[in-house]
């Protein structure tokens, strides 16, 4: 049972939708990076060295951050949040 208002469940639910599309999306740039190398050569005049190099690091990173963003919103709308804390000393 979930402790957000209608208003605060329907902007979670908002948010859910808006992170699953964009998971969708870096999925895609993520596959789309696998198939695709970036490479440059450095031609000093006397040596050339050539360089291929895949941005997956970054795509993975943002993929877990949605997915942990996701996690705690799920968590929210079944109640799982924090709802109310009270501190006294």
């Amino acid at each position: 049972m979930s402790a957000l208002t209608p208003a605060q469940e329907a902007r979670v639910r908002e948010l859910i939708a808006e992170k699953e599309a964009q998971l969708v999306t870096v999925r895609t740039a993520y596959t789309t990076a696998v198939s695709e190398v970036e490479s440059y050569t450095f031609n000093s005049g006397s040596a050339s060295q050539s360089v291929k190099r895949q941005k997956l690091e970054t795509l993975s990173e943002e993929q877990q951050r949605l997915e942990d963003q996701l996690d705690s919103l799920y968590r929210k709308l079944e109640g799982g949040g924090l709802a109310n804390m009270n501190m006294r000393r």
